[in-house]
């Protein structure tokens, strides 16, 4: 196993953000994969922050050099989590394992990164959309598209908005929008780990610039 990781939340997670890494150059020292990847009992957001504890013990021990994780906030009023409280889950945990957590935690260039007591490397933390508000991955893509998409995307969330009975939840409009989206494309229907090699999102301006920062400044 790599000693740099990226802990991510399911294997779309994982696609997209090892598409980034090899975009960025990352690829060849980080290791992006979902809980199960990493011995957890599964996939998915409460997967990941109950595997953190594990993944934290291994970087006290040497075993990893460099940890993060990118989760999405999800919404309140759907799992009574939210961007607030998924962050506070998260400082729980790090606090009790010697990272120091203020009451109050600050972003650096969009990201977290957050420091140990002892001098262990820096943990990391991206919640989606934008470590400021309730939303999922498919938020911050939405945020982050190229300027020649955003006609297109503006016009698959004006469809998307006139179906009468749509079966999706609301919290997931999002996600909708850009399956939509991404089903117009030249080649349609492709996983969402394709706007990185479709140039389909700007990653040179905005959130995902910052994301980009982060990425680099965790794993440099």
């Amino acid at each position: 196993m790599k000693d740099k990781i990226l802990l991510v939340e399911g294997e779309a997670d994982k696609c997209l953000f090892s598409a980034i890494c090899c975009e960025e150059r990352l690829g060849v020292n980080v290791k992006v994969g979902s809980p199960f990847e990493f011995g957890g009992d599964g996939s998915g957001k409460g997967n990941a922050l109950k595997l953190l504890p594990t993944l934290l013990e291994q970087m006290r021990d040497g075993q990893i050099k460099r940890l993060a994780m990118v989760i999405d906030a999800d919404f309140k009023e759907a799992d009574g989590l939210g961007f607030h409280e998924t962050l506070k889950k998260v400082a729980v945990i790090l606090k009790d394992h010697g990272y120091k957590v203020s009451t109050t935690l600050k972003s650096r260039s969009g990201g977290y990164s957050i420091k140990h007591s002892d001098g262990l490397a820096d943990f990391g933390l991206w919640i989606m959309p934008n470590n400021a508000s309730d939303g999922l991955l498919e938020d911050f893509i939405k945020n982050s598209i190229s300027a020649n998409q955003k006609g297109l995307l503006k016009t698959a969330v004006e469809v998307v908005g006139t179906l009468k009975t749509p079966l999706f939840k609301p919290i997931h409009r999002s996600k909708a929008d850009v399956s939509t989206w991404m089903a117009w494309q030249k080649v349609p229907g492709q996983a969402l780990h394709a706007v990185v090699g479709g140039k389909l999102v700007d990653f040179t301006s905005g959130e995902a610039k910052q994301l980009m920062d982060w990425l680099h400044g965790i794993y440099a």
